[in-house]
């Protein structure tokens, strides 16, 4: 983003890193003076392809990472092990996985998840299916 604030006597750039898309408005305060307020278009989620459940405090729990400042609603995270029992499910985008399935360790090896959530200026559905690796 360019910016030329007469006041300041010449153009000088901010944040030249494109982090994500966002709608932009530049509200002038007065004539040396403005804001900034940014509306972000989506809400993307990164799903990590492994996750180490072995209590050394790294990778212990399995969740979705979104973007800083996403506002999500309709959120639904499951996993499925190799059978189709679901070992995990949750509504709430905080909760997370800790590799355990009805009170016991689960089995190491591949899971599939089938995630979906609302996010966005326009509440727009997103619909996420993948594998999870399961390692000790």
């Amino acid at each position: 983003m360019f910016i030329n604030p007469n006041a300041h006597g010449g153009e000088f750039l901010l944040n030249p890193e494109i982090l994500r898309f966002a709608w932009f408005a530049l509200y002038l305060l007065d004539p040396d003076s403005f804001t900034v307020s940014s509306m972000y278009c989506d809400c993307n989620a990164v799903m990590p392809t492994a996750f180490t459940p072995n209590d050394d405090g790294l990778n212990d729990t399995y969740y979705p990472i979104f973007d800083q400042g996403c506002n999500i609603t309709g959120y639904s995270f499951s996993i499925y092990n190799r059978w189709g029992q679901r070992v995990f499910y949750s509504q709430d985008p905080n909760a997370k996985w800790d590799g355990e399935f009805l009170g016991t360790r689960a089995e190491l090896g591949v899971y599939m998840y089938y995630f979906k959530y609302m996010a966005g200026i326009q509440n727009n559905q997103h619909l996420i299916k993948g594998d999870i690796t399961l390692i000790r």
